[in-house]
């Protein structure tokens, strides 16, 4: 049966290419001119070296802006830390003198507490220490 239908086939093949003349389509003599296979696309942009050099600039040119920046603050800084250190006399005699103020005003107070003791001295303190300015929290 196979077999049967495979002829069966084969003869419609023949049958339905009659009376149709072929022409086989042949390169002419010489054959056909090259063609191009890839299209010329044109340039976009800068190539991969290029891109590659202004990148480099760019950072380093950033950097420099850094570096300079970093300059310009360390100098302001020292700059600062002079002035303070120029005022810092001015301020610690600023300090001083409220100290002195306040602390007049606590033996001024002690003295007019302990009026009725004889054996009171204002300002002397009962501990034997050394001397140490009063932090803050005291004054």
């Amino acid at each position: 049966r196979e077999r049967e239908r495979e002829r069966e086939r084969e003869r419609k093949e023949i049958r339905m290419s009659r009376g149709v003349d072929y022409v086989q389509d042949v390169a002419p003599k010489g054959g056909y001119e090259p063609f191009q296979i890839f299209r010329q696309r044109a340039t976009r942009g800068v190539g991969g070296f290029a891109a590659f050099g202004i990148c480099t600039g760019v950072i380093f040119f950033g950097l420099a802006l850094v570096g300079r920046g970093n300059r310009r603050r360390r100098m302001l800084k020292e700059e600062m830390r002079q002035a303070q250190a120029d005022l810092l006399p001015v301020i610690q005699g600023e300090r001083d003198r409220k100290l002195l103020v306040t602390l007049n005003k606590d033996i001024a107070f002690e003295a007019a507490v302990m009026a009725h003791d004889p054996s009171f001295t204002p300002g002397e303190s009962p501990y034997k220490r050394t001397w140490m300015p009063p932090s803050r929290a005291d004054l």
